[in-house]
């Protein structure tokens, strides 16, 4: 467990330690299907999905297109930050080394047909703003398996990354998101944890 802290500090993870090894192991515990990270920057939490993927056999679907265009425009995204994440997840995921990983460069409304059904996991981790990641989940929903484990992070961000409004901060969705597609839910730290029906 220490090998895949020490790789999450060393790419640059922002989830927390708690936070990494709750997705390790909800890979590992949750039904056969394959994970998806929506949102993987420069790999932090990609590597521990990796990890506990090649233990059970499962394939982890990245999806970042990197928006440039995002730049200077919300918080966070200073000038040059998507290639200089892009060329980093580049060096630490996307070197030959790890044999169970497939990245989409694209929204996930343009690549989810690329992604295969029957998903037993899933981290939305993009950017933060009620009205995208409420997307990604209402795309992603319909193809994880029944059992299968959907986590939202940054729920605590009280106001858009986009907007910097409170309306559209991402702390909304543990209260706003239909509790009745979950046979359980949860929050763990700034994760909300919610096992399909």
């Amino acid at each position: 467990m220490n090998d895949i802290l020490e790789l999450r500090a060393a790419f640059g993870g922002l989830a927390s330690p708690g936070e990494t090894m709750e997705l390790y192991n909800a890979v590992i515990n949750s039904p056969t299907g394959d994970v998806v990270e929506i949102g993987s920057a420069s790999g932090g939490t990609t590597i521990a999905l990796i990890k506990a993927a090649e233990k059970v056999g499962k394939m982890v679907y990245s999806v970042d297109p990197y928006p440039e265009e995002l730049e200077g425009v919300a918080s966070y995204y200073d000038k040059g930050l998507m290639k200089k994440l892009k060329a980093d997840f580049k060096r630490n995921i996307l070197n030959g080394q790890y044999k169970n990983i497939l990245q989409f460069n694209e929204d996930l409304s343009k690549c989810i047909g690329g992604i295969p059904s029957g998903l037993s996991m899933v981290f939305i981790d993009g950017l933060h703003e009620y009205a995208s990641a409420m997307n990604e989940f209402t795309l992603i929903y319909p193809i994880v398996v029944s059992g299968g484990w959907i986590y939202i992070h940054d729920t605590c961000w009280d106001k858009g990354q986009l907007s910097g409004t409170v309306e559209t901060g991402l702390l909304r969705i543990p209260t706003n998101i239909d509790q009745s597609l979950f046979s359980e839910v949860k929050m763990m730290e700034s994760m909300f944890c919610g096992r399909k029906i």
